[in-house]
């Protein structure tokens, strides 16, 4: 079974496997996907954003009927977001510009920072667009009448080889990805780009942006990606034009996990603006590159950038290819151009199931218990992060030499005492009007609280392990919102496992959801 080349990328450079080689866990990893992903379940997504529940509203007469016959040709399609068609004017573009200058500046105090990473404006764009269904030719193939449900040729693809046999004549390239390519018909907007799987070892190098194409070859839907896969003599270059100018999205949520827009705008161009940057380790345990932004899309890595990013790093412009693989919807950039990053003081995450000083079964002395934290408040992670931690005993706990930190070694040094059966909130900042409202008794110093896999440890003066927690994004750890904390149930429960927690249920303040300083 093939895996898709643009699916499984190093953490390192971003190349494709297909012509890199993989660390050995990673590698069996890979292997063990090849040899035995159930396809029924390949084509599920991740959980269901804020707007999960939106009404599928692209087509006026409601969805389609799905089938080989399709529906009308001249249907009339309402596109909710922000589009932008090809533009003449604009001059064909190379594929390798500059490097993107960009300074992490991680030291920068948070009044020194951009104005962006404290408010950002309203997004801007037109908020709807009336498009009537162009289906293209009928004696022609077009990638929008192949692929529209609305169109009369259109049948769903199949998942496998031989596929359907097509030819896209005079197809624009918007994306080229390490050997294979994007296309989108020179007209339209829903449902008309794809991904070529260039199986004909054409030389990409011979491509620009822009660049006009005759593409012959099978047409499959490949874990819930439609794309070409092109042999040899399918694809000839007919020759040069405008680099076509990429689909504002305004919100790009509905091109995420189980957005209405996501398989209409698949492998389209788009650009976002004024997004802020919450992951930057979503498949730990692996490392591939990816990180995710607030509204749940994922950005994916593709080629060599120079930009690393960090959680609350602000994107004022993001472009790329629209795509999906392992289960997540992606973009796509191109290079370095297609970012323009402001730098918010923050840092990376780090991917630490492999780095704990102690086993997740370790022996704990139980002195202290870590009963709340607040890893994705609402606002910016850097200074709205808290942990609550619990004295279960019936004595008073000098904590002079203790400390808590995380899995990769941050800490956050203790000091002072903790009355019986009393609480004590550590925060990012001790600041209510800059933590969204926590009551904090002591700062939470370099100790790092990553939106999706995360550890909060606990040690005494004399080096013992007190406490452990090390939290998931997912089942059994309760699904929470932005700005909803993790609360332990009951205080006397085993705070390793996930079903014992669940989410914050009352507002705090601004930063969120939860009872800082309180016990649940």
């Amino acid at each position: 079974m093939r895996t898709p080349a643009h699916r499984i990328v190093s953490s390192s450079a971003g190349r494709t496997v297909a012509r890199r080689s993989l660390p050995p866990s990673a590698l069996a990893f890979v292997l063990a996907f090849a040899g035995c992903v159930d396809r029924n379940e390949g084509t599920s997504t991740g959980p269901a954003g804020p707007d999960a529940e939106r009404p599928i509203d692209l087509f006026d007469a409601g969805p389609p009927e799905a089938g080989p016959t399709g529906g009308t040709a001249d249907a009339e399609m309402t596109f909710i977001d922000a589009v932008a068609p090809l533009d003449a004017s604009i001059a064909p573009a190379d594929v390798r510009p500059a490097p993107v200058d960009y300074d992490p500046l991680p030291d920068r105090p948070p009044d020194e920072r951009d104005p962006l990473c404290i408010e950002r404006p309203p997004l801007q764009g037109v908020d709807t667009f009336d498009w009537v269904g162009d289906c293209g030719g009928r004696n022609e193939d077009t990638i929008r009448g192949l692929r529209n449900p609305t169109c009369p040729r259109y049948e769903d693809p199949p998942e496998a080889a031989p596929g359907l046999d097509v030819v896209f004549d005079d197809v624009v390239v918007t994306g080229i990805f390490d050997g294979d390519f994007t296309v989108q018909d020179r007209e339209g907007v829903a449902f008309n780009a794809i991904w070529v799987h260039n199986q004909a070892g054409f030389d990409v190098g011979e491509l620009l942006l822009g660049t006009r194409l005759r593409v012959e070859g099978t047409m499959i839907r490949f874990f819930e990606l439609d794309e070409v896969i092109v042999r040899g003599g399918g694809i000839e270059v007919l020759g040069a034009g405008p680099a076509p100018e990429p689909t504002p999205i305004i919100d790009a949520s509905r091109v995420a996990d189980d957005g209405d827009l996501a398989r209409a705008l698949e492998s389209r161009l788009v650009t976002l603006t004024n997004q802020r940057v919450i992951s930057t380790a979503p498949d730990c345990p692996s490392e591939f590159g990816n990180f995710v932004l607030e509204n749940t899309l994922w950005v994916g890595n593709e080629s060599d950038f120079d930009f690393a990013p960090a959680r609350d790093d602000v994107l004022r412009t993001l472009t790329g290819v629209l795509s999906v693989s392992f289960e997540h919807r992606k973009i796509l950039p191109r290079s370095n151009a297609d970012f323009d990053p402001i730098a918010c003081g923050g840092l990376p995450d780090k991917c630490e199931a492999a780095e704990c000083p102690v086993p997740p079964d370790a022996e704990e002395t139980g002195a202290l218990v870590v009963t709340e934290i607040q890893n994705n408040p609402r606002g910016a992670d850097s200074d709205r992060e808290f942990v609550e931690i619990y004295n279960p005993t019936g004595e008073t706990i000098d904590l002079t030499g203790w400390w808590l930190q995380d899995c990769g070694g941050r800490r956050a040094p203790l000091s002072g005492e903790i009355a019986a059966r009393d609480l004590l909130v550590l925060a990012a900042s001790t600041n209510r009007d800059a933590n969204g409202g926590v009551r904090a008794d002591l700062p939470m110093g370099d100790l790092f609280l990553p939106n999706g896999f995360g550890s909060v440890l606990i040690f005494d003066a004399d080096d013992r392990l007190v406490d452990q927690v090390r939290y998931e994004p997912g089942d059994p750890w309760p699904d929470r919102a932005p700005g909803e904390s993790l609360e332990l149930e009951d205080p006397g429960s085993d705070n390793r496992i996930g079903e014992n927690w669940v989410k914050g249920r009352d507002g705090y303040g601004e930063g969120g959801d939860g009872t800082p300083g309180e016990l649940r």
